[in-house]
Order: C-alpha cells, then sequence, then structure tokens
C-alpha cells in the first residue's frame, strides 16, 4: 500500500483556497461631474528627478478682476502650490503647458448616499529651486529653452548612458548666482557668489602653500651653489663666511705662520697666484677672518689640483691615496676629510659636485676682496678660460664687466689691451642671476 507523504511546509500554498466574498452595493451608484466649483480642487503631482518631503504648501490663482478677459471661476492653468518651509530650497508645482490638452479626475464616493462624484484635478510638476537662484532670476529665464525642455524629456524617457550624460553636465555647470550685499556707503552691489566660493576654496586650499621666497629657496637650494640670503640689503649678507666656510672647519684653521712671516717681513709663497698675491695684504690689515678664509681657500685649490679628471661629463674623481697625502702633506686629516665629504660623492665628483665647488671657491674669492675681484688670478689657478670662469661668477648673482681706466690704474696695468683681456666680478644688490632660457618650440611643417 503506497504511503502517503505530507508536502514540506515550504511547499504549501499561503493563499487560501477560497476567495473572499465582496458585498456588492446594495443600490445603483449615481455618478455625477463636477464642472465648476469655488472651493480648491485635489491636486495630482509628479516629482521628476526629486524626493518630495513632507511640506506644507500655499495655494495661488491668479484671476483677473477686471478687463474682456476677466474671470470668475477656478481656472486650472492659473493655479500653482508654493513652499518655503525648507531652509533653503523653495518648491513649487504647477501645471505644465505640454499637458494642457489631458484631464485628469479624482472620484470621491460616498458610500451613505451612494452616488460617486467625479472632480477635476490638475496634474502638477513639483520642482526645486535654490532660493537664491529664485529670489535673482530675471523673468526672462521662467520660459524654459528647447534644450532644456531635451534635457528633461531625456531624464525621464532616456537611455541609462543618456541619464548620466545629462546628469554629469549638471554636475559640472556653474551657474552665475548673484548675491546682493551693500559696501560702506551703503549702495547696493552685486557679487558673483560661485566666484567668491570658488575664491574661498582656493584661499583656504592655498593656505599652506609656500610663498614666493620659500619657492626661490627651495629652488636655490638644488643648484651647485652657495645658499644666497635672497632677502640681504647689502653684498656682505649675501654669502656669509658661516656659508662658505662651515663653523668646524673654521675653528681648525690656524694662521699664525703667516702672522709671523709678515711680521718677520719674510716672503709668502704659495702653489696659487691668487693667494700669493693677497696674503701680505690680508695678513697686514690684521683681520683674522679674512686670513682664515684665504687659507681654506688654499686647501681647497690644492685640493683640486690633486682630483682626475673622470669621463667627458666634466667629472672628477679622488686620487690615490699616496698621491693626495703628498700633494697635501701640510693640511691635517681632519680638514682634508671634511673637503671630502663636503664636496665629493664617494671618491668622484659628477659634474654639478664639480661646479659646486667651482662657485664656493669664486665665493670665497669676492669675500676676501671685499665683493669685487679681478677673475684672471683665479682662473688661472683653476686653469679655465674666460667663458667658463665668468660663468661660475654670473651663477652667484655678480656682474661680470671690463676694467675701468680708474680700475686699470689702481691694478697698475699700463697696456690697454692687456687690461681689455681682464674681467672684474662684482656682486651688488639686486642680485643678478642667469635667467632661464626656455627652449626653442620645435617647427612644425
Amino acid at each position: 500500500m503506497a504511503e502517503l507523504k505530507r508536502k514540506r511546509t515550504s511547499e504549501k500554498d499561503d493563499r487560501p483556497s477560497k476567495k473572499a466574498a465582496v458585498s456588492a452595493p446594495s443600490t445603483t451608484i449615481k455618478t455625477s461631474l463636477v464642472s465648476e466649483q469655488d472651493e480648491l480642487p485635489p491636486v495630482i503631482a509628479s516629482t521628476p528627478g526629486i524626493a518630495a518631503p513632507r511640506l506644507a504648501f500655499t495655494p495661488y490663482h491668479y484671476l483677473p478682476a477686471n478687463g474682456p478677459h476677466a474671470q470668475t471661476t477656478f481656472q486650472y492653468s492659473n493655479f500653482l502650490l508654493h513652499s518655503s518651509s525648507h531652509p533653503r530650497l523653495d518648491y513649487t508645482a504647477r501645471p505644465e503647458p505640454s499637458n494642457a490638452h489631458l484631464s485628469h479626475y479624482v472620484g470621491i464616493y460616498d458610500p451613505s448616499s451612494s452616488s460617486l462624484k467625479l472632480v477635476p484635478a490638475p496634474l502638477v510638476t513639483l520642482r526645486s529651486t535654490l532660493r537664491s537662484e529664485t529670489l535673482d532670476a530675471p523673468k526672462d529665464d521662467q520660459a524654459k529653452s528647447f534644450g532644456a525642455q531635451r534635457e528633461e524629456l531625456g531624464m525621464e524617457f532616456g537611455t541609462k548612458k543618456a541619464r548620466k550624460a545629462i546628469a554629469s553636465k549638471t554636475e559640472n555647470a556653474i551657474a552665475p548666482r548673484r548675491a546682493k550685499t551693500t559696501n560702506a556707503e551703503g549702495t547696493l552691489i552685486k557679487k558673483d557668489a560661485v566666484a567668491e566660493a570658488v575664491l574661498d576654496t582656493v584661499a583656504d586650499a592655498s593656505a599652506n602653500m609656500p610663498g614666493r621666497d620659500e619657492l626661490a629657496d627651495a629652488a636655490f637650494a638644488t643648484k651647485p651653489i652657495p645658499r644666497p640670503n635672497l632677502s640681504a640689503t647689502s653684498p656682505a649678507e649675501v654669502y656669509p663666511l658661516s656659508v662658505l666656510i662651515p663653523p668646524a672647519d673654521l675653528r681648525s684653521i690656524f694662521v699664525k705662520e703667516w702672522q709671523d712671516k709678515v711680521a718677520a717681513d719674510e716672503e709668502i709663497t704659495t702653489a696659487s697666484r691668487f693667494v700669493s698675491f693677497r696674503v701680505a695684504k690680508v695678513v697686514g690689515d690684521g683681520d683674522v677672518k679674512k686670513m682664515k678664509a684665504l687659507r681654506y681657500m688654499l686647501l681647497l685649490l690644492q685640493w683640486n689640483d690633486a682630483l682626475r679628471p673622470a669621463g667627458r661629463d666634466g667629472g672628477k674623481k679622488l686620487g690615490k691615496k699616496e698621491e693626495m697625502v703628498k700633494k697635501m702633506s701640510e693640511w691635517n686629516e681632519g680638514l682634508i676629510d671634511g673637503v671630502r665629504k663636503r664636496f665629493a660623492d664617494g671618491g668622484e665628483l659628477n659634474k654639478w659636485h664639480v661646479d659646486n665647488l667651482m662657485t664656493h671657491i669664486a665665493a670665497l674669492s669676492l669675500y676676501i676682496d671685499d665683493w669685487a675681484t679681478d677673475t684672471t688670478n683665479l682662473k688661472d689657478d683653476l686653469r679655465l678660460d674666460n667663458k667658463q670662469m665668468n660663468q661660475y661668477f654670473h651663477e652667484l648673482g655678480c656682474r661680470v664687466q671690463s676694467l675701468t681706466d680708474k680700475e686699470r690704474e689702481s691694478l697698475k696695468i699700463a697696456s690697454k689691451a692687456a687690461a681689455a683681456q681682464r674681467r672684474i666680478a662684482k656682486l651688488k644688490i639686486p642680485l643678478d642671476f642667469p635667467k632661464v632660457r626656455r627652449p626653442a618650440a620645435k617647427r612644425r611643417f
């Protein structure tokens, strides 16, 4: 005998097997159409693109009081609802001209009298606007353009791609919003609210941005020159001695030997023409800082002579240890190691390091010669031509000029032809740095 299986709970039908009885009206329903009424009718509202909150609306109806077109009854075309209860938005519901040929009705059924009244209900479209735009919008803008109507149709009936494109266009549009304010004299003026908002945003975003001086310092930090003081008011403040010589190295430099020789009227000879021509005068003036600067400059010149050329890009490398010790035997190892760490990268110097060394030597020559130096002796010590030597001084902000007659006489140069081969580098305020040249644009054919 086959067993009857009980249906699972999921297989049971939740709907009742019997239909509920509906009581039919006992009498015939009387239907009537209300064509004219003095009271406000019910309204059917559509909300395209917005989610309408719970708001209290105020109805408005325009009725001309006189004239050939005077109206005394309710007209759906002149009816609208308005609400300003939202803190920032205004909601307005008004009939659309495109729906003028359609009629909508609401049925009101009275079970006590079995009567059904069909009341005309205008179809309105609810839209929201920003209150500032509503106050300042001109009357000419109230009539929608053909393009705006197409966008509305696209939002209602367009494809997903079309709706996304219209929404993106709306989000990226910046419409002028005018805010009325008064100036100090009380005169009414207009300001662009969007422009003010953009300017405020830019001001907030640029509050922490570096200023012009900070950007200039950052630019000079990457150049192979001593860090200049761009706010200096005199040449001596542009490259102070603390920038040209590290304080630790400055304390390790001794000039007692030079002072003793000058006091004994002995001649001081060095491997540098620049140093040899100036040591007696600098020591005789008694300026210890200039003596140490001249001594440190001699160290840099001898260390540069001990380097070997490396590659075609103008780089150099340190020589062998025994060669370096032989050429720099008069200097202590602490000073030599300090120069290596400051101007070399390991055992090599690329083009940037070489230029950095040359500009520091040029800046020391300016310090020793009171910020106006004859470049001839230094050019010979560094084995450079006039163009290269002048370029290093230009990088420091100097003006390189020919000798004047007064300068030629002070340097005791009798021949004008010899004086024409010499140049004077002067550091003046304002500084004259080389202009950045932009590459020429490629020609298009």
